[in-house]
C-alpha cells in the first residue's frame, strides 16, 4: 500500500488537541492513526479534549473502529474526553452499524467539537 494512503497531523484549537486523519484507514495504515491518538491522549490534561477529525477519511473499516475504541480507552485512562468528527457516510455508517454513535460523542465539524459543552 502507498505510504501516503493515510496522513495524520495535530493542532491545538482552544481546549482541544485535534488529530486530523486524512485518507484510508485500514489494516495497512491504522498504526499511524493509533499512534497519533495515543500521543494526543497522553499529551492533554482535563478539561482539554482529544478530537479525532475523520472528516477527510476516504475508507474506514473495522480497523478504524478498533482504533477509536482503543483511543477512547486511552483517553479514559488519562481522564480526558474523546470527540469524533465525522460527516461522510463512509465513516458514519460503520460507527452507526456498530452502535458506537451511542458510545462516542460524534459531531459533524471540528468547530462543533472544540466547543466546551460538547465533550
Amino acid at each position: 500500500m502507498d505510504d501516503e494512503a493515510l496522513t495524520v497531523s495535530s493542532e491545538k484549537l482552544d481546549n482541544a488537541l485535534v488529530v486530523h486523519i486524512v485518507g484510508e484507514v485500514d489494516l495497512d495504515t491504522v498504526d499511524l492513526m493509533d499512534t497519533a491518538l495515543a500521543e494526543a491522549a497522553a499529551t492533554v490534561t482535563a478539561p482539554e479534549i482529544v478530537v479525532a477529525d475523520l472528516t477527510d477519511v476516504t475508507f474506514f473499516d473495522s480497523m478504524g473502529i478498533s482504533s477509536l475504541l482503543t483511543a477512547r480507552q486511552r483517553c479514559q485512562e488519562h481522564r480526558v474526553s474523546l470527540v469524533v468528527v465525522a460527516s461522510d457516510r463512509r465513516v458514519l455508517r460503520p460507527i452507526k452499524l456498530t452502535d458506537l454513535d451511542r458510545v462516542f460523542t460524534v459531531v459533524g465539524a471540528v468547530e462543533e467539537a472544540v466547543r466546551s459543552d460538547v465533550a
